[in-house]
């Protein structure tokens, strides 16, 4: 089965897998399929311990080498009642705190500017750059995808994402900068995205469709050659937008 046929597995799905993972090792026979204990992650079903990415693969009728561990696998068993944990004993997993990921949430009542204080009994309200091309790239995309596919401020592990897209599973991650140059807008955009990229926690339920660095002016042949090397280190298509307010 190719990667583009796995899907989410059910419980009952799961608990047949780990039925199947029992009555292997209660033979002493080898776990089904091929498959090895897990090195970084357990996953808990019914007061026991199972390798992730066996329960997915033996309910789907796949071998180890058919797709990859680790959240690719994850993201698979998200529909599941049951919890994928760091690896570690049953008693210390159960002390842990499972690996969820971050969700998805629109915003449904999009920012129209921000409050800054100026002491503590002295606030303003403030239409930043920032929040005009933020209010400004939320317009232009809500026709394109929906406004009920649109997150702004989305909290993820180590920040907040400017921008998210989500169509079907896929986000398209989106960082704003105000500098007077592309380049140095994405200069200042890379670390961030590729932070929530790795460690923001959204991969583990979706797939990243795009990371986009947007700012006022318009990108130049250099700034362009930046983001197309880099697309092909990340297998992720890396892009610059200008948004004008």
């Amino acid at each position: 089965m190719p990667k583009s046929k796995l899907r989410p597995i059910t419980n009952q799905e799961a608990r047949r897998a780990a039925t199947m993972i029992d009555e292997a090792l209660g033979q002493q026979s080898p776990i089904p399929n091929g498959f090895k204990e897990s090195t970084k992650y357990d996953m808990e079903i019914d007061g026991k311990i199972y390798p992730p990415k066996a329960i997915l693969g033996i309910a789907l009728g796949l071998g180890p080498s058919d797709f990859s561990g680790g959240e690719a696998t994850h993201r698979h068993l998200k529909y599941t009642a049951f919890p994928v944990f760091y690896k570690g004993s049953y008693q210390k997993a159960s002390e842990q705190s499972p690996v969820r990921g971050v969700l998805f949430r629109p915003t449904r009542n999009p920012q129209q500017e921000g409050v800054f204080t100026r002491s503590r009994k002295q606030t303003e309200n403030v239409d930043t750059p920032h929040l005009r091309i933020q209010r400004a790239l939320t317009h232009q995309l809500a026709p394109i995808v929906g406004s009920d596919c649109i997150a702004q401020e989305l909290p993820v592990s180590g920040g907040q994402v400017d921008l998210v897209t989500m169509v079907g599973n896929r986000l398209t991650l989106y960082e704003i900068k105000t500098a007077s140059t592309a380049m140095q807008c994405i200069k200042e955009a890379l670390g961030q995205l590729l932070s929530y990229l790795y460690t923001g926690g959204l991969d583990i339920h979706y797939t990243i469709e795009a990371l986009v660095v947007v700012g006022p002016v318009a990108g130049d042949d250099i700034s362009r050659d930046l983001l197309e090397k880099l697309s092909g280190q990340l297998g992720i298509p890396c892009r610059y937008e200008q948004v004008e307010t």
